[in-house]
């Protein structure tokens, strides 16, 4: 599970299918216990949850639903979507509702913004990044986190600002295939949210259970 956190959220469907055979491989020839039948869905999902995403506008696919799945389930990296479609996006806005702030780079007022929401424990989006990130918030994406007079404090600005451990920071780009630096991707959570022919084909099958037998599409998502 770490592994899946950690890795596969870049990474396309298929691609993601084979490295966890890979790494069954590998477990199997050093003898050690794991599931077979294993599946991100099954280990880290909850089928109400998951239909709750849905309902709020999460496609109703295997990658999709994993890929939400690795940005709630993460709590040690900060989640930068890749999302041309905007479809992770728009499930953020809508699961996370009207104390979601959206900020830019390019706003004037980003970082008292910022300082704001790091401060109140407030969820931010910064939508619509390039290839670079602004390095304001790397602190932020370290986790370079000092305790000054027993509270949690991040350097923003060249300011001491009050953490709340609530605040949870969320990046997207519409790049579909960007090239970050390896220190970005160090730093972040890769999440490929790009629709592939794989993701079309599982999306309309899963539609199409749902629609006519309510059964079996439980038993997909468990």
């Amino acid at each position: 599970i770490a592994g899946v956190l950690t890795y596969l959220g870049a990474f396309s469907p298929s691609y993601r299918i084979e490295i966890i055979d890979c790494w069954k491989t590998f477990l199997n020839s050093e003898r050690i216990e794991f599931s077979s039948n294993f599946t991100i869905a099954q280990s880290l999902g909850n089928d109400g949850v998951i239909r709750d995403w849905i309902v709020k506008g999460l496609p109703n696919d295997t990658h999709s639903i994993e890929n939400a799945l690795i940005i709630t389930k993460n709590d040690q990296c900060f989640p930068l979507l890749i999302d041309p479609q905007l479809s992770g996006t728009k499930w953020l806005k809508a699961v996370e509702g009207d104390k979601l702030v959206v900020l830019s780079f390019d706003q004037t007022d980003f970082l008292q913004r910022l300082k704001s929401c790091v401060s109140f424990g407030v969820p931010v989006l910064i939508e619509n990044v390039g290839l670079k990130l602004d390095p304001l918030i790397d602190p932020i994406l370290s986790r370079e986190l000092l305790n000054v007079d027993g509270q949690k404090r991040v350097t923003l600005g060249g300011e001491y600002v009050a953490y709340n451990p609530q605040f949870r920071l969320y990046i997207s780009t519409k790049y579909s295939n960007p090239q970050y630096s390896p220190e970005i991707c160090s730093q972040v959570t890769l999440i490929n949210f790009t629709t592939t022919q794989d993701g079309l084909t599982d999306l309309l099958l899963n539609n199409l259970i749902e629609v006519e037998r309510e059964d079996l599409d439980k038993k997909r998502i468990q």
